[in-house]
């Protein structure tokens, strides 16, 4: 849990450096996990962080840390749409089968009036989160 404080810190540090940034809440219907995704934009391109806390629920409740980094692109024609790729770490109270603690992730999403709605999907853990936020 500290260092979720930590990460959620550091990305709202970030997330008044410049303009061109997306701060978003993440949730994580698989384990009920939540937790922040910070997006920055350098014109077209871009990069994202995301750390996530949840918990499985299954004979006995297993807690379950998410972190990711990844590339994300921006098109901008009538509103912002982005695509995203990124590599992503599990870490588990305990092992579950057929989960891996390192694996990729790629999503998508779109911006209007500085809104941001997303999702991310890592098809080796069959995960998926999203991501409610906005532009500042």
């Amino acid at each position: 849990m500290k260092r979720l404080c930590l990460i959620i810190a550091i990305f709202l540090s970030f997330a008044f450096c410049n303009a061109q940034n997306i701060v978003s809440v993440l949730h994580s219907p698989t384990d009920m996990g939540i937790g922040l995704r910070y997006d920055r934009q350098i014109q077209n391109y871009g990069f994202y962080l995301t750390g996530s806390r949840g918990e499985y629920r299954l004979e006995d409740r297993i807690g379950h840390e998410r972190l990711s980094i990844g590339v994300s692109r921006f098109k901008t024609e009538y509103a912002t749409a982005v695509i995203s790729a990124g590599i992503v770490f599990n870490q588990y109270e305990k092992a579950i089968s057929k989960t891996k603690p390192v694996s990729f992730e790629f999503g998508a999403g779109g911006i209007i009036n500085k809104v941001f709605i997303g999702f991310l999907f890592d098809p080796l853990n069959w995960e998926g989160a999203f991501c409610f936020g906005i532009r500042l």
